[in-house]
């Protein structure tokens, strides 16, 4: 996964989705979805923007799935949807599901 880095207000911004959209939250085992239906406005306002953010960050970059924290290091998570090959040229196009630390947005990817 190819990123380039956030600013802080849009880090800002993520974090402050992550801690209020209650909504756009879910600790997934497998292939569960948030659940649409109980959606409002303004989760969906922060999808849009939330969607923004990451179209401008992350190289392929498809479709905001939820929030979660990450297991390995307790920290917020998003899980999104991204193409594998968008990154090579001739690749094959392949959308598949991706996980990313919202510090790692701001910060680089942790070693």
């Amino acid at each position: 996964m190819t990123i380039e880095l956030i600013s802080k207000e849009n880090h800002d911004k993520l974090m402050k989705f992550y801690n209020e959209r209650t909504n756009l939250f879910l600790q997934n085992k497998g292939y569960e979805g948030i659940n649409k239906d109980t959606l409002t406005e303004e989760d969906k306002k922060a999808i849009q923007e939330i969607e923004e953010i990451l179209n401008n960050s992350i190289v392929g970059f498809s479709r905001f799935q939820n929030f979660r924290e990450s297991k390995k290091y307790k920290e917020p998570e998003i899980r999104l949807q991204y193409n594998y090959g968008a990154e090579e040229e001739g690749a094959m196009y392949f959308i598949g599901v991706g996980y990313i630390l919202i510090s790692e947005l701001l910060n680089g990817f942790k070693k």
